[in-house]
């Protein structure tokens, strides 16, 4: 059976969960950092129930626990002591973290399931028929029509094409970051 492959642009925290969730399920999987380093800019991140699950399977929720602080009982207050609103969130777990501590052990995770981090690596277009170059000119796939939709997620857009048919096209739905085939 032929590997599935995805490049996935970017190597920021969706990209390297991405990434890691598609190595884990034995895909070949290369990600596209044009930084010469990875960093994470930004201080901290609050994570839900879902996003620890996600980070549970993967293996690498522990290492950041370690770090996290858990939110039992969030507030709202215009002054110490003087609370406006105090909620619950019951039994689901909130946790907040630093963001360098979650990309960093989303990249040792995506690593460790074999995915490849190409640091330096500047995705200068990518064609509707899925061809990505690189500033070294490197082409670094194509996407297969055979077996049902193929999607292709790059920075600012979405393309999509059924079987051949004439229904592509070009959506923004924000910032995505992933390109990845699916079969029907």
């Amino acid at each position: 059976m032929k590997s599935r492959q995805a490049h996935v642009v970017g190597a920021g925290l969706a990209g390297l969960a991405v990434a890691a969730c598609l190595a884990q399920r034995k895909w070949t999987v290369t990600v596209h950092e044009r930084t010469p380093e990875l960093r994470e800019i930004g201080a901290g991140i609050g994570i839900k129930e879902n996003s620890i699950r996600v980070m549970e399977e993967l293996r690498c929720f522990e290492p950041i626990l370690q770090r996290a602080h858990r939110i039992d009982t969030p507030s709202s207050n215009d002054r110490p002591g003087h609370n406006l609103r105090e909620t619950s969130y019951g039994p689901e777990r909130v946790y907040t973290v630093r963001r360098r501590d979650l990309h960093r052990e989303l990249a040792k995770s995506a690593e460790s399931w074999g995915a490849n981090i190409k640091l330096n690596s500047v995705v200068v277009s990518v064609s509707p028929g899925g061809r990505i170059a690189t500033t070294e000119g490197e082409f670094c796939g194509r996407l297969s029509y055979r077996r049902g939709w193929t999607w292709l997620y790059g920075p600012d857009a979405v393309w999509t094409r059924r079987n051949g048919k004439d229904d592509e096209q070009w959506v923004n739905p924000g910032p995505c970051t992933t390109q990845i085939e699916r079969p029907v």
